[in-house]
């Protein structure tokens, strides 16, 4: 393999790296964020009725934490394309 070829897959190894890495600082943000922010979310949306703006507080909330841990798990998971053959 000559050496672009090589600086070219070095370049590809550590662009994923970072990638992971923001994916996993990004988790860790959001589960600070919950876990600061949960005694509010108990006293200000728990107890009211259901109405768009509780509807979307709860999706923009959820599915984007749900959307960052499946980003992590899969950037983590090793798969034979990915990490067997770099």
């Amino acid at each position: 393999m000559n050496s672009m070829a090589m600086d070219s897959v070095n370049t590809m190894r550590w662009e994923n790296r970072m990638d992971r890495c923001a994916n996993v600082s990004a988790l860790c943000l959001f589960a600070w964020d919950y876990i600061l922010t949960f005694p509010q979310e108990v006293q200000y949306f728990w107890g009211s009725r259901w109405s768009l703006v509780k509807l979307l507080f709860f999706a923009n909330r959820y599915f984007t934490f749900v959307l960052v841990v499946f980003s992590v798990f899969f950037d983590l998971y090793p798969t034979p394309d990915t990490d067997t053959y770099v």
